[in-house]
C-alpha cells in the first residue's frame, strides 16, 4: 500500500513539474513523410524526445506560452509555403475519467523576420483558427493562402488553441539532431504557465532549459520555390547606355584618326 501511494505521489509530482516547466513527457515519433522535396525540413527527432508547450489557453483569458524556431530562405529565392508540418503531442490531461488529452481546437501560425537573433516585434504573417490533420503526432496545418517569403532569416511559431482544464497541454516536439541555425526561443508574456520559469519575452531556450546539446524544434515547410532576378535600377540602365555611347564615340574617333 505504501509503495502504491509513493507511485501515485511520484506521478502527481511529475505532472506538476511538466505543467510548471512547460516540458512534455518523453515520447517517440516516427515521421514517415517525404522530406526530399520540402522547402525546409528538420523532422528527425531522436527516440524518446521531449515536447515544449506552445499553446493559447482558452480558459486562461487566451494567454499564450509559445515557441519559435528559425529558418532561412536562400538568397535569390522566393518561397510560397502551402503547409506547415510539426511533430507534437498532448499531455497533462484535462477533466474526465480517464483524462482528456486534446484535441486542439485549431492552430495559430506566425512568422517573424529576424531581429538580431530573435523574432521581430511584429509578425510578417499571422493566421489563427487554422484547421489541421493529425496522425500519430504528425500535425499538418495549411494557411488559407500560401505564405510568400523573400530571401532572408525568419522565425516560425506554431501555437495550439485549446482549454487547459478540459484538454490539457499541447507540446511541440524537440528535435535532437545537430543544431540547425540558432536555438529555438520561447516566451510567456502573461504568465500562462502558473509559477513557471519561462521568460516574459523571447529568449533562447538554453535560458529555460540549460545543459542541453541541441535546441531545435521539429517542423517542415512545403510549397514551391521561385528564383527571383535582381532588379536593375533606372540609374543603372542610364549609366550603362552612357558608357556604351562613350565607348562607341571613342572607337569612332580612333577609326577616323
Amino acid at each position: 500500500m505504501k509503495k502504491f501511494t509513493l507511485i501515485l505521489i511520484s506521478v502527481f509530482m511529475m505532472g506538476s513539474l511538466m505543467a510548471q516547466t512547460g516540458l512534455g513527457p518523453l515520447k517517440s515519433y516516427n515521421y514517415m513523410g517525404s522530406q526530399a522535396n520540402a522547402l525546409y525540413s528538420q523532422m528527425n527527432p531522436q527516440p524518446q524526445t521531449y515536447s515544449v508547450v506552445s499553446q493559447q489557453f482558452t480558459d486562461k483569458n487566451n494567454k499564450v506560452a509559445q515557441d519559435a524556431d528559425d529558418f532561412v530562405v536562400p538568397a535569390g529565392k522566393t518561397w510560397n509555403i502551402s503547409s506547415v508540418t510539426v511533430l507534437g503531442n498532448y499531455f497533462n490531461g484535462g477533466t474526465g475519467n480517464p483524462p482528456n488529452f486534446g484535441p486542439a481546437d485549431s492552430f495559430i501560425i506566425q512568422i517573424f523576420e529576424d531581429n538580431n537573433g530573435l523574432p521581430g516585434a511584429t509578425p510578417v504573417f499571422e493566421e489563427s483558427a487554422l484547421q489541421y490533420s493529425e496522425l500519430n503526432g504528425v500535425f499538418t496545418i495549411a494557411p488559407t493562402n500560401p505564405i510568400q517569403l523573400m530571401s532572408g532569416t525568419y522565425w516560425i511559431s506554431v501555437v495550439a488553441i485549446m482549454s487547459y482544464n478540459e484538454k490539457g497541454e499541447w507540446g511541440w516536439a524537440w528535435n535532437k539532431d545537430p543544431q540547425a541555425g540558432m536555438e529555438f526561443v520561447n516566451q510567456d508574456p502573461n504568465g500562462a504557465l502558473d509559477g513557471n520559469p519561462w521568460p516574459a519575452s523571447w529568449a533562447p531556450a538554453s535560458t529555460t532549459w540549460p545543459g542541453q546539446v541541441q535546441y531545435d524544434l521539429c517542423f517542415q515547410l512545403d510549397g514551391s520555390e521561385v528564383t527571383t532576378s535582381v532588379p536593375v535600377s533606372n540609374w543603372a540602365i542610364v549609366l550603362g547606355v552612357f558608357l556604351i555611347g562613350a565607348f562607341m564615340v571613342v572607337r569612332y574617333r580612333r577609326t577616323l584618326a
